[in-house]
């Protein structure tokens, strides 16, 4: 198990007649059994081909890959031989690839890989072969091609690997790619693990150079909103001196200064006189401000992690036919579907933010002028031309100082970064690149914080020292903070791999909301008070606690406060319930990291024998059990999970409390077992649930524990053992401690098995023996094995 547990009862010679009771739960590495299940997202762009700046001769990229083989190299060693391991590697462009090896390309894959692996390493040097499911260009059929490939594959734990070399050739072979959209990276990745198992450590590791530019969402809106054909079947209407565009129902306003830049007089217009152009123009500015036509147009989008769409939607970017051409004409669907969200969503987004909060900007007539004095004077139209009016670009506008809270999407980064502020070199079509931009890294953090919300955590790590604005990349973080590698650090790969090694172990190593709880007999009032029922008084002023920080560091218990703190004492009939929430426990390699943080908690308290309690073994033979039940329970990578204590025995002499005259106690019977099964037969090869209950029907406590013998060729479900309610993660079933079973208590215990596949026995007989303290019970069942129809 996670957690190391232990329970002692006992007693000194010079007080023998008190119990001293300590129960301790410890955290650990070393005896881990939930899988990990790790995905590498790995930023694979141009910019991680350049050199890193905290080494001489290796780029960002390969960096970032020796730092990955250290890594590897460690948590494949025998340290961590228990921690079983499965490792999936992602890497991320304009969108994002999921990587697969050569056998299984050519095997289970075949078909669904993309069909030209020879390419350009991302870190530079000859061509690798790089096998993925993935695009390998801006192209929106093999983003498509790509996705459906994808979750074709049902089972996505074929996704994950388990040995080393697999794993580092991947990652050797991963292909450059343009853009980067960590927004896709996020997506896929999170897909990956979305089907783990819940009973599972679940983290992500990314590794980037920059901040988001593109992004899955983007692409969705760009390619899938349907833009053109719903402006195109928007209305003009006309109210008398007011137009409006209705979009089914959603209605725009057309503002004076929208009919302005169409040259169209705002005091006296016929509507019959616009020209098709004009009147397209019209609905586009009306609709670009119109959040509920966004939000119709955009509320049930595919969002595809493998494909991305740039921040850029504007004439630079002429050159590729999706976006929008130097030459606008309105009546052409690519281009009104490019400046819906290159001039409308976005454009008028950023421009209006900008123009209503600077003190560069007026309105005059209807139309926004600036100037180069925060005066306002003199003022220059801001539009020269009658549509894609870009006069300010190329003019640099005096310093201006920004609130960056407020007006970040308006700012563009320099190399020297002002605290709370941005020097900018302003022009519109900036102003919408930086939207769009910020806008991509918001599209990033919400699939980061959609992920963290299925409970999966992620390392976010900065390479290079190109992060202009870390801020973002730390809002992805489960912790709250990216790791950046400092500047006078000589070799990044070291850093690197020890901060993987760190969040990895701190995902390992990390048990939440620990509860320890023990159930101590309790002589209630109906009982006569010299009665050997084997109840104890417990001292309340006894009760100790301990929090050790490292194996090291002392045992220091401290007296306990029920009034308030972390421990509770209730007498409820005939039982004590002790329980210490002891909160988070920690890995010893990891509460040494920081004070405050303990691997193991302690408590401790002193039980006294109730009058007539009296041992009937032989002599300091313990037989007498000082708990009903005692477990621990915690929260280990999102799951409630609970141990229970083994039973304590304890010794009591004669001496120690008064007796009645000695009668000869009869001979308690032992319990009653039976043994059922659901269903009552089983297909060759198929599963079937055994059911065993325990009655005591005698009138003592007994401790128990379970064997069971299994037919022939039947195997035991692994963790499929449930005693009680709870589940116990047992890998067989030899020597099962069952606890303390009260008088008149049944216990319940559940298991599976699954039958051979070939039936080579008439018999096949379960066996069960359940040894108590007052005798063995031995019950068998037959399993019929139904055969399979012809």
């Amino acid at each position: 198990m996670a957690l190391n547990i232990s329970k002692s009862a006992s007693s000194s010679p010079d007080t023998p007649c008190t119990f001293r009771v300590e129960l301790s739960a410890e955290g650990s590495l070393t005896t881990l059994d939930l899988p990990l299940y790790l995905v590498f997202a790995i930023d694979a762009t141009s910019t991680m081909g350049i050199q890193d700046v905290n080494n001489n001769t290796a780029t960002r990229f390969q960096v970032a890959v020796e730092a990955i083989h250290g890594f590897l190299d460690i948590i494949f060693s025998e340290e961590y031989a228990s921690v079983e391991k499965h490792i999936a590697v992602v890497s991320f462009g304009n969108g994002a690839r999921v990587h697969v090896t050569q056998a299984d390309a050519e095997g289970r894959f075949s078909g669904l890989v993309n069909p030209a692996p020879l390419t350009v390493p991302a870190g530079g040097g000859a061509p690798v072969q790089d096998h993925y499911i993935g695009a390998n260009s801006y192209d929106p059929a093999q983003a498509v091609t790509a996705l459906a490939n994808f979750r074709s594959v049902a089972d996505k734990t074929t996704f994950f690997y388990e040995n080393e070399e697999e794993v580092e050739t991947m990652i050797n072979n991963i292909s450059r790619y343009s853009n980067t959209n960590i927004e896709s990276g996020f997506l896929l990745a999170g897909e990956l693990l979305e089907d783990i198992p819940v009973e599972a450590h679940k983290l992500i590791i990314l590794l980037t150079d920059g901040e988001s530019a593109a992004s899955s969402t983007f692409y969705a809106y760009y390619n899938e909103a349907d833009i053109p054909n719903r402006i195109n079947a928007a209305l003009l209407v006309q109210e008398g001196n007011t137009l409006f565009a209705d979009s089914g129902g959603i209605r725009a306003q057309v503002t004076n200064e929208d009919l302005i830049r169409e040259g169209i007089d705002p005091s006296s217009f016929d509507r019959a006189t616009f020209t098709p152009l004009q009147v397209v123009s019209l609905k586009m500015r009306a609709l670009g401000r119109s959040e509920a036509f966004f939000t119709a147009a955009t509320q049930s989008l595919t969002i595809n992690p493998f494909a991305g769409e740039w921040h850029n939607f504007d004439g630079r970017n002429s050159d590729n036919a999706t976006r929008v051409p130097a030459i606008p004409n309105l009546l052409d669907d690519i281009t009104l579907n490019g400046y819906y969200w290159s001039n409308g969503r976005i454009g008028f987004a950023a421009n209006y933010y900008y123009y209503q909060h600077s003190p560069f900007f007026a309105k005059v007539g209807g139309i926004w002028q600036y100037s180069q004095s925060d005066t306002g004077i003199p003022l220059q139209p801001v539009y020269e031309d009658a549509f894609f009016r870009q006069s300010l670009i190329g003019r640099e506008l005096e310093t201006v100082t920004f609130d960056n809270s407020e007006t970040e999407l308006m700012i563009f980064a320099t190399d020297e970064k002002i605290p709370q502020t941005r020097l900018i070199d302003y022009y519109e079509q900036t102003s919408r690149n930086i939207f769009g931009s910020n806008e991509a890294k918001r599209f990033m953090i919400a699939a980061s914080e959609a992920i963290r919300a299925n409970g999966i955590r992620i390392d976010t790590i900065g390479i290079g020292h190109s992060v202009l604005l870390p801020e973002y990349l730390n809002e992805t973080a489960s912790s709250g903070q990216a790791f950046f590698v400092p500047l006078e650090v000589a070799h990044a790969q070291d850093a690197l791999r020890d901060q993987m090694l760190a969040v990895t172990n701190a995902e390992l190593g990390f048990f939440s909301d620990v509860v320890i709880t023990d159930m101590v007999p309790r002589r209630s009032s109906d009982v006569s008070p010299l009665q050997n029922d084997g109840t104890f008084t417990l001292d309340t002023n006894s009760l100790q606690v301990a929090f050790v920080q490292t194996p090291e560091s002392p045992v220091l218990f401290q007296p306990v406060d029920l009034n308030g703190g972390p421990v509770s004492v209730i007498e409820e009939g005939d039982r004590y319930i002790i329980a210490l929430r002891a909160g988070d426990l920690w890995a010893p390699e990891e509460a040494v990291l920081q004070e405050g943080r303990f691997f193991r908690a302690i408590i401790a308290f002193d039980l006294t024998p109730n009058p007539g309690v009296i041992s009937q073994s032989g002599e300091n033979v313990p037989d007498i059990p000082a708990n009903i039940e005692a477990s621990v329970s915690w929260v280990e990578a999102r799951v409630e999970r609970t141990l229970p204590y083994p039973p304590a025995l304890v010794f009591v002499p004669a001496f120690c409390t008064p007796q009645l005259p000695f009668i000869e106690p009869p001979v308690p019977p032992p319990p009653v077992v039976e043994i059922g099964m659901d269903p009552p037969d089983v297909f060759p090869g198929g599963e079937i649930t055994i059911i065993i209950t325990v009655q005591n029907v005698a009138d003592i406590a007994i401790v128990k524990q379970l064997q069971v013998g299994l037919p022939a060729g039947f195997q035991f479900v692994p963790r499929s053992l449930v005693v009680r309610d709870q589940p116990y993660l047992a890998e067989t079933l030899n020597n099962i401690d069952l606890g303390v079973n009260q008088p008149g208590e049944v216990d319940t215990i559940l298991f599976r098995l699954t039958a051979p596949v070939i039936n080579l026995f008439e018999q096949n007989t379960l066996l069960a023996i359940l040894r108590t303290t007052v005798g063995d019970v031995k019950v068998s069942v037959e399993i019929p094995i139904e055969e399979e129809e012809e």
